[in-house]
């Protein structure tokens, strides 16, 4: 019989990537099955898997449970019951109020009439933010190579693994260099990478569509995209684009 664990969402902003991702770095210590229900929508979710978690749709206050079955159950019992009640409410917080009504924000005499090129946006939080801008495209051009029916299939699957296991291996290396928030936010992208379920929906596209580990990839991440935005939540629908 499984064991069980009763809780009410404490997240302001409700259960999604880096809490998910903590929840998740919890749950993978243990071998027991462990399965989060949403009680308002009967979801079911495997909490070892980030991308799972999310896709349940637990906003601030929702009524959910933590089944628990398998060998060490009693052992992975008490250290989620320790960690939902003692770490789990503190790891978020709320986004602050943006003020739509405050228009644009003037700019210096000096950058207006420098003649260069800028874009203006909605600041959401406060602090000066420093990097390089990247235009993201909805569609990833892939070359002709990684397009067509594949035959040898399995060649595609370890080449796939390499691929997530070297986007690991970086996100890794910039873990180890962040701090703080920089460092959460990081983290719970690598859990995406390690993600059982999104490797398994890898290596499906492979063997269903017969495809590259490129389109695979990318075939996956447009599931992956379609799932979160049929949440109907603000905040798990952009990080589609994610």
């Amino acid at each position: 019989m499984a064991l069980e664990i009763r809780q009410r969402c404490p997240l302001p902003n409700g259960l999604h990537a880096r809490p998910a991702a903590l929840l998740s770095a919890q749950a993978r210590q243990f071998g027991a099955s462990i399965t989060l229900v949403n009680e308002s929508s009967g979801k079911r979710a495997n909490a070892k898997s980030p991308l799972s978690s999310i896709t349940l749709d637990l906003r601030h206050d929702d009524a959910y449970r933590v089944l628990i079955e398998g060998d060490d159950a009693a052992a992975a019992h008490a250290s989620l019951t320790q960690f939902l009640e003692v770490e789990f409410p503190h790891c978020d917080s709320a986004l602050p109020a943006i003020d739509m009504s405050r228009g644009a924000l003037p700019l210096s005499p000096m950058l207006e009439n420098s003649g260069a090129d800028y874009l203006r946006g909605v600041p959401v939080v406060g602090g000066v933010g420093e990097g390089r801008l990247v235009n993201l495209h909805r569609e990833v051009t892939l070359p002709d190579s990684a397009l067509g029916a594949i035959a040898d299939l399995e060649r595609e699957r370890m080449r796939a693994v390499t691929a997530i296991e070297r986007v690991v291996g970086r996100f890794e290396a910039r873990i180890q260099a962040a701090r703080g928030l920089e460092r959460d936010v990081i983290e719970a992208q690598r859990s995406i990478m390690e993600d059982d379920q999104f490797r398994s929906q890898v290596d499906d596209a492979i063997r269903r569509e017969r495809c590259s580990a490129g389109r695979a990839i990318q075939i996956a991440g447009e599931e992956l995209s379609d799932m979160l935005r049929a949440t109907g939540n603000p905040l798990l629908s952009a990080r589609a684009d994610d």
